[in-house]
């Protein structure tokens, strides 16, 4: 009987809490039947509505391995908010295929956030590509671990959360059996 009164409370004060930030036509309930991850991300988006501190597209000359990238012009790019496997470490290899498919000679959104640059002067940026937070897809894929520090505060909370998506559903080489 309490747990059904606890449930009906957190339920109630969920309700609200959209109520207030969205409309039931906000939601894509063809959408969210399909893919629930990208209509919840969607979601999560209107809501919060994040403003982007400062964006630049550039084209991905090469992908130097699963969180880095050179970018036209030869800047080297960090991804924020993710940590990949050194060479000759587990998930080296298909972190590079991943971010290779995603990025590899395509013009990207690159999305700066609190730090401009790391220790190294390289860039420090989310990168949007067709459409996808690519920082995101390569932590929801499994394929990197997510790694917060003082600069990472936009998307900060989506890699949380995508990273305990793949942890639940055991994705890729990080979190599979």
């Amino acid at each position: 009987m309490i747990k059904a009164l606890i449930f009906i409370l957190i339920g109630f004060i969920v309700g609200v809490f959209l109520a207030s930030s969205l409309s039931w036509r906000d939601i894509d309930w063809d959408n969210l039947k399909q893919n629930p991850w990208q209509e919840a991300m969607r979601l999560r988006a209107i809501i919060s509505e994040r403003p982007a501190k400062e964006l630049h597209s550039a084209v991905v000359t090469k992908v130097l391995d699963g969180d880095s990238i050179i970018v036209e012009g030869g800047r080297e790019v960090q991804l924020l908010g993710i940590d990949a496997d050194e060479e000759g470490e587990t998930c080296y290899e298909a972190a590079k295929a991943k971010l290779t498919n995603l990025v590899s000679a395509k013009e990207v959104t690159l999305i700066r956030d609190a730090n401009d640059t790391d220790q190294y002067g390289n860039l420090l940026r989310y990168i949007q590509s067709d459409g996808k937070n690519v920082n995101v897809e390569m932590v929801k894929e499994g394929l990197v671990s997510v790694r917060i520090d003082d600069g990472v505060t936009i998307y900060k909370n989506d890699l949380i959360f995508a990273e305990q998506f793949a942890k639940n559903l055991g994705n890729g080489c990080k979190w599979g059996n």
